[in-house]
């Protein structure tokens, strides 16, 4: 992802993140954090919505094929990451909040 049109900061933060879904997050959660200028808080979501989606895929996947389903059926695990990454962000950011960036795949 290159994003010429974004300020020095941002570049230089989303560059040392790990994956797009990081990136898109990171985003997301700028928008949300006005008072942080330095973007400190949304680095640490953007770093922990990668690491959530990392360490859960192989227990999701375990647990798909345990069910006798295939792991990577796009009906489900899309589905049920995005889910949890919405309970995170409700966690982090408090209320019900909607999610712009989304689970796609494998990491």
């Amino acid at each position: 992802m290159t994003a010429p049109n974004l300020p020095v900061l941002y570049q230089n933060i989303m560059f040392g993140l790990p994956d797009d879904l990081a990136r898109n997050a990171f985003l997301w959660a700028s928008e949300r954090t006005q008072d942080d200028p330095m973007l400190y808080k949304a680095e640490d979501f953007a770093r922990e919505a990668a690491m959530l989606t990392t360490r859960l895929k192989p227990w999701l996947d375990f647990a798909f094929r345990r069910l006798g389903r295939d792991p990577d059926d796009p009906a489900l695990t899309p589905d049920l990451m995005n889910f949890i990454l919405k309970r995170h962000a409700n966690w982090r950011f408090g209320g019900n909040v909607t999610l712009s960036y989304a689970y796609a795949g494998a990491p």
